[in-house]
């Protein structure tokens, strides 16, 4: 797409702690592309819970944009990665942010392609929760406004690794604030960015035809085709094939117009 490797930021999914995307940022960083991985505010961490109130939807948006921003501002073009629930805020957070509007206001850098893997791209007026109605929260499993992580989902979140190695991944997930479920898309940054889709074809969180409905979804609001690329992988590739899935995002950069 050009002669320059963009920054990446990384947007996690629920749940989802930086540590889980830890190898693909080293590596995508030694191949040239300076890698950010998002903490996101909604999201606790093992020892302790984010204090209350729990942050929502839009406070992830809020966050995601500051950290594109300061990048965009020094000068980098940016590439935003975002997995499962990380689109909802990704897709709200880059608002301003399309490197041809800052441009037109004499700014450099700024957002040159949005990248969702097996990834939530709602449109505007939705919510996680609209999208996914059947993945409700278990109130069981509910504290003090946040969503504990049940480890047996490793099961699922993990298939591509051996069973005996799935239940140590499962518990590097936590808590995630239930407000950000509820959060309704204000701006849809995929009409104003270009967009690619990475369908993650053994993903038993997000299937196939999930994922095929938000490509189709981003085709209708964008009035354009979307760049859609394959991995025979499960739900989080960041952990089970990294090099599968730095290899891919690296070709798409290449090969995007």
């Amino acid at each position: 797409m050009g002669t320059t490797n963009p920054a990446v930021v990384i947007v996690p999914g629920g749940y989802s702690l930086p540590l889980l995307f830890t190898d693909v940022a080293a590596e995508l960083s030694k191949k040239g592309y300076p890698t950010t991985v998002i903490k996101l505010p909604s999201v606790g961490t093992p020892e302790s819970l984010t204090p209350q109130p729990p942050p929502s939807m839009e406070d992830d948006a809020v966050h995601t944009q500051g950290v594109v921003a300061e990048l965009a501002d020094e000068g980098f073009d940016v590439m935003v990665l975002s997995h499962s629930y990380g689109g909802m805020c990704a897709t709200e957070g880059v608002k301003g942010l399309a490197k041809p509007i800052r441009e037109a206001q004499g700014k450099k850098g700024g957002v040159v392609r949005l990248v969702y893997l097996s990834s939530l791209a709602p449109v505007l007026g939705m919510s996680a929760m609209d999208t996914l109605s059947k993945y409700e929260p278990d109130p069981e499993k509910i504290k003090d406004g946040y969503s504990i992580f049940d480890i047996a989902y490793g099961d699922w979140m993990f298939t591509g690794l051996p069973e005996s190695e799935r239940g140590y991944w499962a518990q590097k997930f936590t808590s995630h604030s239930v407000n950000c479920w509820f959060g309704k898309l204000t701006y849809a940054g995929y009409k104003d960015i270009p967009v690619s889709y990475l369908i993650c074809e053994e993903d038993a969180i997000l299937p196939v035809d999930i994922q095929q409905r938000y490509v189709d979804t981003l085709k209708e609001q964008t009035g354009k085709e979307v760049d859609v690329h394959r991995l025979k992988a499960d739900h989080f590739p960041s952990i089970s094939q990294p090099k599968l899935l730095v290899d891919i995002i690296q070709k798409l950069w290449e090969t995007a117009e």
